[in-house]
């Protein structure tokens, strides 16, 4: 590689100069690699970044000038890029990524994660040249400003991990529509080969066309990557980089093992049995996020006319770091949390299961809630951790399922089934345990547990079992009272029901507590202003 002119003729510019016209010079000869340098800037900053960027031009310095602290802008021509979507697989990288595709690198663990931990990548990228080649260009001021950069949303990386250990990865450089590559590490054989092809799978996905791969290193060119003309590039590098940025905010800490499953899913074959039971995988947009979801269709069990249910399961592991953020921003748009995963229901021909929340501040009991509070005043309440079912709650459990839900699925289920299903947990779950005083004449009788979510700024009421031979004392109108009176004193502001179901016989209890917010449309209405307007009931909407 030559330059195409010498540092006393560049000019030097300051590290947030605006305005300065840092479009590279296409040498005269393009058939051998030269980089044409446009300037050198003192310094560093994001708007000098963005500029040369979006120009076509970036920093390129050596040892010299790192030790000056002096940037070279400009571009190497002609220009390597690789389009999005599928690249080149060598046998060995196509036995890796089918091997990603089901969740392991060698028989162990493996997660490839954007945005997860950028200060940690761009640390082992220049820890990695260092050793390799005794000093890096990559300086403490660069690895700064491109920390900044990530916190801009403008810097990102792709982490692999490998039995829970940081392996490789790379970090890029996002303007508009554009990527640019920037520089790559392992630490495992194909680590880094594996960040990059799962990068251009979700970019594909993404409408993310090109990444500037800045080089042609054997390493891109192997997995597809094209040498273009200066012109060529630079007018669709113009057209990418001016246009609307991309949301990254939606896509952190985001799994791209889903995206390479769809883009190779000659990969991903599944037995018959899998088939189905998984009816697809979607990619979904909630809470300021960007996740994907398995689609698994089954049988309602409301309806017993023949209808399907689909309910969309985020695939996290209940010890995944992610799963708290998630739940807390998920829970307001519409999601919940079934034993240890995070779920809403998304059923193709029917919505009338609804969730619902009661504003805590903003409830007011009637006068026959309050007859209730004082019908049962004497109850004993004690907070638990949740802990694996107990005899005697299980006891309690069945005389309630039998007494109520007789032909429910979850009447017939054994004592491990239901510490399955309702007492295992991906979140900080707590059980309220109502209990009949010391004094009473059959003392410390368990009558009522209340299963909860406690969340930042929420409690969700997960299930809720009592005694079902004391209906004067309307235990589940007590419960529900309860959790509101527990998320208040705790500083809580909403209470989450879970689904209503309009006009469904043993749902619409739920209504009762007002004032009701249901999630409709993607957003939050009043419940009252739901059911008064009758195009929102119409039978071409439910």
């Amino acid at each position: 590689m030559t330059t195409d002119s010498a540092q006393d003729d560049i000019p030097i510019i300051s590290g947030d100069a605006v305005g300065f016209d840092m479009r590279p010079r296409i040498p005269e000869d393009e058939e051998r690699f030269t980089f044409s340098t446009v300037c050198r800037s003192n310094g560093l900053s994001s708007r000098l970044i963005i500029s040369g960027y979006t120009q076509g031009s970036f920093p390129w310095p050596d040892a010299k000038d790192a030790d000056a602290g002096l940037y070279p802008w400009g571009r190497l021509f002609p220009c390597t890029i690789l389009k999005t979507g599928r690249v080149n697989l060598t046998h060995s990288m196509r036995r890796r990524v089918r091997d990603a595709v089901h969740r392991h690198y060698s028989g162990l663990e493996l997660e490839i994660l954007l945005d997860y931990d950028f200060d940690e990548v761009i640390e082992a990228i220049a820890e990695y040249h260092r050793k390799r080649s005794n000093g890096t260009w990559m300086t403490r001021d660069m690895i700064d400003m491109w920390k900044a950069l990530h916190r801009q949303r403008i810097a990102h990386c792709v982490s692999v991990h490998i039995d829970g250990e940081l392996a490789g990865g790379l970090y890029f450089t996002s303007v508009g529509r554009m990527l640019y590559g920037e520089s790559m590490f392992s630490l495992r054989p194909d680590a880094s080969k594996l960040a990059l092809a799962a990068l251009a799978a979700f970019a594909g996905m993404a409408h993310l066309p090109v990444i500037d791969c800045q080089m042609p290193t054997e390493h891109v060119i192997r997995m597809g990557a094209a040498v273009v003309e200066g012109r060529a590039f630079l007018k669709l590098n113009e057209f990418l980089a001016r246009q609307s940025h991309f949301p990254w905010s939606r896509s952190e800490s985001l799994s791209l093992l889903p995206f390479l499953e769809s883009v190779y899913s000659e990969y991903a074959e599944r037995t018959p049995n899998d088939l189905t039971i998984v009816h697809e995988q979607r990619f979904a947009h909630a809470g300021g996020m960007l996740f994907h979801t398995l689609a698994i269709d089954g049988t309602c069990n409301y309806y017993e006319d023949g209808r399907r249910s689909t309910m969309e399961v985020i695939p996290l592991a209940s010890t995944d770091p992610r799963v708290t953020p998630m739940y807390n921003r998920l829970i307001e748009a519409g999601f919940r949390r079934d034993s240890t995963y995070l779920y809403r229901l998304a059923c193709n021909e029917c919505r009338r299961c609804i969730p619902t929340r009661i504003d805590v501040h903003a409830f007011r009991p009637d006068d026959t809630m309050r007859r209730t509070m004082k019908r049962n005043a004497s109850l004993v309440m004690r907070e638990l951790k949740l802990a694996p079912m107990t005899e005697e709650q299980y006891e309690l459990y069945k005389r309630y399922q039998d007494s109520r839900h007789r032909r429910s699925v979850m009447a017939d289920m054994d004592r491990s089934t239901v510490s399955t299903v309702l007492f295992s947990t991906c979140s900080d779950t707590r059980l309220l345990e109502f209990r009949t005083s010391p004094d009473a004449p059959r003392p410390n009788e368990l009558k009522m547990v209340c299963i909860i979510d406690c969340l930042d700024n929420a409690l969700s009421a997960v299930y809720t079992f009592f005694d079902p031979d004391v209906p004067k004392l309307s235990l589940g109108t007590f419960g529900i009272l309860s959790e509101i009176e527990y998320a208040r004193r705790n500083g809580l502001s909403y209470v989450y029901l879970g689904y209503w179901l309009p006009g469904y016989p043993g749902m619409d209890y739920k209504t009762r507590f007002q004032p009701m917010d249901i999630f409709w449309e993607n957003g939050w209405m009043p419940e009252r202003k739901f059911t008064a307007d009758p195009k929102l009931l119409d039978p071409t909407s439910l």
